[in-house]
């Protein structure tokens, strides 16, 4: 997730006032100082942010003079935002004028992100057809987007005809556009933010954060709006990293997590030692990663040795190498070992002496990670009548 801000908050919000008498040229606009805004943002530590149309046209005729800015600041324009009517056909063509006019802009300046909001309301109220008539515009929206190479996202907003939830789900289905959640407008409009986010997570590119308390719209922190997943105590280790120590002065690391998604059956060791390393992985379970230290130069690294009829148990199970081992063949070899014990009177290995000093073992990683100290074990031996 990447974070920006918004311009806007400099100075508040207005109109051009060309747009009273022509359509095309009606823009939102910041009423203060984008440099001042922007070293703001920049100083904050921010490295991205949104613009008005009416700010970012305001640089329509000074090519230079926006790019440089924004190096001088390490800033990237993320996305700007513009809007329509979008419901009444006689003026549309100049509406789409104007955000294709934005839209080349922003793409020739860098941004990613078009969005848009609008939907007039009636001075008779909303119609049924205002929906259509919005969806399809918002439709010729994403073509101009798709035109400039940006990502076109739509913002329900209070004072258009698309600011409950129940309107926004009349509008939805009848447009491709992504939705531009803004939490605020959202909570305002009657609806529960989180719930919208979910409802339309994949439709959703681009989020407009900021708090609400007593009908005010409030800077992050200072409202009512609480986004965090509910904290408890943590009770479940969801990954260790162990050191351990031998008797002989070798060391090692023990490591495990429930959150190495893709890793399915990734049981594995690594032994680093003078003369080379060895590899294993459980989920290819007949091959062992092999590497010398003293291979050739050009040819230092590791190389794959597979399980044939040389290797034991080869002979019954694998007369030719690298045909795979499967968790059959290792439940067989551990039936023969046991049985053959029994037959022989002779000891099998893993055996619950095995498994008891792995009990041992595990209760001094947890002793370890309690008291913050080394942990010594001796081996004890155990006899299982």
């Amino acid at each position: 997730m990447k974070l920006g801000y918004q311009t806007n908050t400099w100075g508040g919000v207005v109109g051009h006032p060309a747009g009273v008498t022509s359509v095309k040229d009606i823009y939102y606009l910041a009423n203060g100082s984008t440099e001042d805004a922007l070293k703001d943002i920049a100083t904050a530590g921010y490295k991205g942010f949104e613009i008005f149309d009416g700010n970012l046209m305001q640089y329509k005729d000074k090519k230079e003079e926006f790019p440089k800015l924004l190096a001088d600041l390490s800033l990237t324009l993320i996305g700007v935002y513009t809007g329509g009517n979008f419901i009444f056909p006689d003026i549309l063509e100049e509406e789409l004028a104007k955000i294709e006019t934005v839209a080349a802009l922003a793409s020739r300046l860098g941004a990613k992100h078009l969005v848009v909001g609008g939907g007039a309301v009636r001075k008779n109220g909303i119609l049924e057809s205002d929906y259509k008539y919005l969806g399809d515009s918002l439709n010729k929206v994403v073509q101009i987007a798709e035109k400039y190479a940006l990502i076109p996202s739509y913002h329900p907003h209070l004072g258009t005809c698309v600011q409950s939830p129940e309107q926004l789900d009349k509008l939805i289905p009848l447009t491709e556009i992504y939705l531009c959640p803004d939490t605020t407008h959202i909570e305002a409009g009657g609806g529960d933010p989180v719930e919208v986010i979910k409802k339309y997570a994949n439709r959703i590119k681009y989020v407009h954060l900021k708090d609400y308390q007593d009908g005010e719209f409030l800077p992050l922190g200072e409202g009512h709006q609480a986004f965090d997943v509910p904290k408890g105590t943590v009770d479940v280790d969801d990954e260790i990293t162990t050191l351990v120590k031998f008797e002989n002065g070798a060391i090692g690391s023990i490591e495990a997590t429930l959150n190495a998604w893709g890793r399915n059956n990734f049981l594995t060791f690594e032994i680093h030692g003078e003369k080379g390393s060895i590899c294993f992985n459980y989920e290819r379970r007949d091959e062992l990663q092999v590497c010398f230290s003293d291979d050739s130069g050009d040819a230092k690294g590791f190389r794959t040795v597979y399980t044939g009829p040389a290797h034991p148990y080869g002979e019954g199970l694998w007369p030719i190498p690298a045909l795979g081992i499967g968790y059959g063949e290792t439940k067989i070899i551990e039936a023969y070992d046991f049985l053959k014990s029994i037959i022989e009177d002779t000891e099998v290995s893993p055996n619950f002496d095995d498994g008891y000093q792995i009990s041992v073992i595990s209760d001094a990683i947890l002793e370890s990670a309690e008291k913050g100290q080394w942990v010594s074990l001796e081996k004890t031996a155990v006899k299982v009548n």
